[in-house]
């Protein structure tokens, strides 16, 4: 379990290609019943089977947003609370990163460093707002 802001909420992990099963209902409601104000079950893509969850749960149930998944308004209409990305934004930066040291590792040149976002608009990410 993790505490937020005064919220708890317990984090277990599925099996991502299973109907949603009895155990995992049951230990989700046992949590909320303890006192866990929502579940986050890791490793859920599949709509019908976190719909299942959530009507089996009664309580916020949080999701992994991954690359085919439905959107965040299909998730939010079978119920979905709250949708993370977790570490994906950082994995596609390293993907990138990867993919240009092979660039330069390959070529030797520098043509593959041009992009549209510039230093400029680093620089607003930590301007102060109002």
């Amino acid at each position: 379990m993790s505490s937020m802001h005064g919220a708890t909420s317990f984090i277990f992990s599925t099996a991502r290609r299973t109907p949603v099963s009895l155990p995992q209902s049951t230990a989700a409601k046992a949590y909320v019943a303890a006192g866990a104000d929502c579940v986050s079950p890791f490793g859920l893509r599949d709509t019908s089977v976190i719909a299942a969850l959530v009507k089996a749960v009664g309580a916020p149930v949080n999701v992994t947003g991954r690359a085919g998944m439905p959107d965040a308004a299909a998730l939010e209409k079978i119920g979905v609370a709250r949708i993370t990305v977790a570490s994906a934004p950082t994995l596609v930066a390293m993907s990138s990163i990867q993919k240009l040291a092979a660039e330069l590792r390959a070529t030797g040149g520098f043509e593959m460093l041009t992009g549209t976002f510039r230093h400029p608009d680093a620089q607003k990410l930590f301007q102060t707002k109002g």
